[in-house]
């Protein structure tokens, strides 16, 4: 008589297979969602450092002065959040910028440096991280 039908060691041999499968696959998601969350705290950082500077390149190079590296509350005149129209940053980042008048005869028209640096720590690593962008106009 030939029996039909799975036995029991068959049945566990297809779970462990199926098990050693999906370990990997879950690892992939795993990873997959740690570099995403990494790459949108990038991209915002981007963000807060090139509004900053666009807005920044809109003001008539006469009503500049230099700056030291000053964080966004720090800031005065022109510079201020308010005068450019930029929004604050989020919770968890902070932006600091600073103007350099690269001209060395004032009565040369000005050439600025503006240096933005945003910094958080990481959701996912914990560690701090920065992002800076410098521009000439």
């Amino acid at each position: 008589m030939t029996r039909r039908g799975i036995t029991l060691l068959e049945v566990l041999l297809a779970l462990i297979l199926v098990a050693l499968l999906a370990v990997p696959v879950f690892e992939m998601f795993s990873t997959s969602r740690k570099m995403t969350a990494g790459g949108q705290e990038r991209l915002l950082a981007s963000s807060l450092a090139s509004s900053y500077v666009a807005a920044l390149t809109g003001v008539a190079a006469e009503a500049l002065s230099e700056a030291g590296p000053a964080k966004d509350s720090e800031l005065q005149g022109p510079l201020t959040l308010r005068a450019l129209g930029v929004a604050p940053c989020p919770a968890g980042f902070s932006r600091t910028a600073s103007l350099l008048n690269l001209a060395a005869d004032p009565a040369v028209a000005p050439m600025w440096q503006v240096t933005v640096t945003v910094e958080w720590t990481g959701a996912v690593s914990g560690a701090p991280l920065s992002f800076t962008l410098q521009r000439l106009f």
